[in-house]
């Protein structure tokens, strides 16, 4: 009964932000518009790009930058307007309250991205397709950027404080995740440094999302794949609220 009652303080929660912070600027610009406009710039200056990674990096961004812009800007509008103070006094446990913020972020990403794929599938050609696979791949996807975005929110007092340290690491993930093109391709010329892609955890849901749409061909990093993206949830979802609950003390 306890975690019944925990999803759904959780969900009030969730419904709150939805409300309230769906409709800011950083969360369309970042969340919505910025993808599909670097997917295209990239495109227009790579025309090598091969149909199955247009559709994976669209994919992809769409996750990773809807999950993580939602809760770079949830926590941080909410100590600057005081509304966490309510929500720290009424009967919910700092976990639920992240749970809840997440859970806003993933209704926010999850949905979109499955529109996208929508749309674009059809013209795409992947008779090999796994839907239930890119459903858990785009879940998984989602959760891990909402949990990163967390992570990085968990202790700012403003959206800037926020958003210029993630950028940085969201771009730097970006292009050495193999996001637009197979890793091997983009450390033609530096294999020594090929090890930087398997410690970011977009790797992982590139290749699983690749995977899901273009047919399994590796049994074995799809496993690896899903244990990866499992232990970066909790992890990142650790030092959030270890962060969180050192700004109250």
């Amino acid at each position: 009964m306890s975690i019944v009652l925990t999803l759904k303080k959780a969900l009030v929660i969730a419904k709150k932000d939805v409300k309230t912070y769906y409709s800011k600027p950083a969360t369309l610009f970042y969340g919505v518009v910025l993808p599909f406009a670097m997917f295209g710039a990239f495109l227009a200056g790579r025309p090598c790009v091969t149909e199955d990674y247009r559709v994976v990096g669209v994919t992809a961004l769409s996750t990773f930058f809807g999950g993580t812009t939602v809760e770079a800007v949830i926590l941080p509008l909410e100590r600057r307007t005081g509304t966490i103070d309510r929500l720290l006094l009424a009967p919910v446990s700092l976990k639920t309250i992240l749970l809840g913020k997440s859970l806003a972020g993933f209704t926010f990403s999850f949905p979109i991205t499955l529109i996208v794929l929508s749309i674009i599938l059809p013209f795409a050609g992947f008779w090999n397709l796994n839907a239930a696979l890119l459903v858990v791949a785009v879940a998984l996807s989602v959760l891990s950027a909402c949990a990163l975005g967390l992570a990085f929110s968990a202790s700012a007092e403003d959206i800037a404080d926020v958003m210029w340290p993630m950028n940085f690491v969201r771009f730097f993930m970006i292009f050495f995740a193999g996001v637009f093109m197979p890793i091997d391709e983009i450390y033609a010329f530096m294999p020594s440094l090929k090890f930087i892609a398997y410690l970011i955890p977009l790797t992982y849901s590139v290749d699983m999302i690749y995977q899901s749409i273009v047919g399994v061909n590796n049994l074995t990093m799809l496993a690896t794949d899903f244990a990866v993206l499992i232990f970066s949830i909790i992890a990142f979802y650790y030092i959030a609220y270890k962060r969180f609950a050192k700004t109250l003390t």
